[in-house]
């Protein structure tokens, strides 16, 4: 086979295929006139559906919004406005611990969690230190406090 019978087969053959889209195009339907009323209630609804569904696969946190981390925000807020600093430390319940560090994952940020010197766990949160407390409930958040024993 040629060079010239490779570069002009080429050509010919991207021609056919681009009258080939073009017929495809001159032939296509004309949009569809607007759906009734019921039928996009129907839609709606299973919109709607859909939406609840990855609701429920999400669970009760996101990136942007998590009770949880919302009420830790929230102790840090507090502290932060009487001291003029983000507490060292804060006490929290083993859900809590969980639902934080589901937080870091689901959020693609790096959970920092490790035993600290004194045998306890504690896990890095902006700028304080979650202190797991086993003999809490659960869903135990404590007031923000001071290294320095203030």
């Amino acid at each position: 086979m040629t060079r010239r019978s490779l570069l002009t087969g080429g050509v010919f053959t991207g021609l056919a295929g681009v009258s080939a889209a073009g017929a495809a195009i001159a032939s296509a339907p004309a949009p569809e006139a607007p759906a009734p009323q019921s039928s996009r209630a129907e839609e709606a609804k299973v919109l709607e559906q859909i939406r609840d569904e990855l609701r429920l696969q999400r669970g009760p946190c996101s990136p942007a919004s998590c009770g949880v981390v919302d009420s830790i925000r929230a102790q840090q807020k507090t502290f932060l406005k009487n001291r003029g600093k983000f507490p060292d430390f804060i006490d929290i319940g083993i859900d809590v611990w969980e639902s934080v560090y589901d937080w870091h994952v689901m959020a693609r940020q790096k959970p920092e969690a490790g035993r600290m010197q004194d045998g306890r766990y504690g896990m890095n949160f902006m700028f304080t230190t979650l202190i797991l407390r086993h003999d809490m409930t659960g869903n135990y958040i404590g007031i923000g406090y001071d290294g320095r024993g203030e």
